[in-house]
């Protein structure tokens, strides 16, 4: 569940503008888009709508409601799409919006604008021995963290990253980003700031061909470095761990479209777009 952005941004506003989900669902229901959705303005479809749009035109849209619905439809089978009016996005040759109801996709590009600056990184960021990042023993799962300012990250003494842990320092905007070893950092501070730049072995990774069809080579990486490739939406697709120097990602059976595949290594990590032609 979250909150419904309402009249433009003037509801629930940085405050209230977040959701909470279960873990699993996010992934196989397309949970998280769902609820991403509901903070940039748009609503479920029609049928399953028990008050009217805060926006005329942001409703989901979902067909004969039972056959298929896009993201923000109540329907077991959602698809891949935010509904959108434009009649060259189709699913199966059938139109996924209407002007004027059903076009989350205008909601979502009108409201960006303001949603999107709603949690600014700040200039510099201090954590200390109250930050600290533990892992889960009741779960077994890692637990992972990341850190963003925009000018300068400061590791204070005491600063704790457990064993098992993943943590990101990134600097933005930019690319740097610094994986954080397991440590208790009790002996001197560490700073990350706007004088480093991506370690000499990430700039010269190199990604090809991109666009692709069925895969894509890397070259200039770690032994044992890995990969893991996202959808446009952010669901993991898939992993490939124990990586050599040249490595070729195969994405044959990946459907065509825009995919985010991010690299991680000993030095850091990097994230590129590619693009699936057929």
């Amino acid at each position: 569940m979250s909150y419904q952005l309402s009249l433009r941004g003037t509801e629930p506003g940085p405050l209230f503008s977040f959701g909470v989900m279960d873990c699993q669902q996010a992934i196989d229901y397309l949970t998280f888009s769902h609820e991403v959705g509901h903070l940039f303005g748009c609503e479920h479809n029609q049928a399953n709508l028990e008050h009217g749009p805060n926006i005329l035109y942001s409703y989901g849209y979902g067909f004969n409601n039972i056959d298929f619905g896009t993201i923000m439809s109540y329907n077991n089978n959602r698809i891949l799409w935010f509904s959108n009016s434009n009649p060259a996005v189709t699913f199966g040759g059938i139109n996924i919006g209407h002007c004027g109801t059903e076009d989350n996709s205008r909601v979502i590009n009108e409201s960006s604008g303001f949603v999107t600056v709603y949690r600014i990184p700040p200039l510099n960021l201090d954590l200390n021995s109250t930050s600290k990042l533990i892992l889960d023993g009741s779960t077994g799962l890692n637990s992972f963290g990341d850190a963003v300012a925009t000018s300068k990250i400061t590791l204070h003494p005491g600063f704790k990253v457990e064993e098992g842990c993943l943590f990101n320092a990134s600097i933005v905007p930019g690319e740097f980003v610094k994986k954080i070893p397991p440590s208790v950092y009790d002996k001197e501070e560490i700073i990350i700031d706007t004088n480093h730049t991506l370690p000499n072995s990430l700039c010269q990774v190199l990604l090809f061909p991109n666009p692709c069809s069925n895969s894509v080579d890397i070259m200039g990486i770690y032994t044992n470095s890995t990969v893991i490739i996202y959808s446009s939406v952010g669901e993991v697709l898939r992993t490939f761990n124990n990586l050599t120097t040249n490595s070729k990602i195969n994405l044959s059976d990946f459907s065509p479209g825009l995919y985010i595949l991010k690299l991680y290594c000993k030095d850091g990590s990097k994230t590129f777009k590619i693009i699936k032609t057929e």
